[in-house]
């Protein structure tokens, strides 16, 4: 099965310098406009949380470092609900 993973524009992830203390894990860099640039070409990949609109990221461990890749997960909707027709109560 083809994987369709989406890389974010404007989102670079680092591991942390050498001489960075040990509480640090890495570094993220946002370049804003490249980020804006694409949340506004890629509608369908943002997701809504209290009324705000939200771009979901995974920070990953390749082989050339951390990258951040767009959370596209869809919880399975269940068929269990308040209008569930097919329980026997």
């Amino acid at each position: 099965m083809a994987e369709n993973n989406k890389y974010p524009d404007g989102i670079r992830v680092f591991k942390k310098h050498d001489k960075a203390p040990e509480f640090v894990i890495g570094n993220i860099v946002i370049s804003l406009n490249k980020l804006v640039a694409y949340c506004k070409s890629n509608p369908d990949l943002l997701t809504e949380y209290e009324g705000e609109k939200q771009l979901k990221l995974v920070i990953k461990d390749g082989k050339k470092g951390y990258y951040a890749e767009v959370d596209t997960y869809k919880k399975e909707p269940t068929g269990i609900g308040k209008n569930d027709d097919s329980l026997p109560f």
